[in-house]
């Protein structure tokens, strides 16, 4: 994963997911993935213990893929070796 990017877990039918992708749509800086309809996206909620969507994950100094809570800071964060897909 770049480290600058944040990944952003999205769903079908969400309206805030919605709402969130026409305003990040086309900035670079973001990585939309649908828990929905991509297995990796799936795979890195589980992992994460992500519970509501919008969530939003970036690359840690350490290589670790981590979960931001709702006052943005760390939450858990897991060893990622594997390669995200787009949304």
């Amino acid at each position: 994963m770049d480290m600058g990017k944040i990944i952003v877990l999205v769903a079908e039918g969400c309206p805030a997911c919605s709402q969130l992708r026409g305003k990040i749509d086309g900035d670079n800086r973001f990585e939309l993935m649908d828990v929905t309809t991509n297995p990796e996206a799936k795979r890195l909620a589980h992992e994460l213990g992500v519970t509501a969507v919008p969530s939003f994950l970036y690359s840690n100094k350490h290589g670790e893929l981590c979960i931001l809570d709702d006052e943005g800071k760390a939450g858990k964060c897991i060893k990622e070796t594997h390669k995200h897909g787009e949304k």
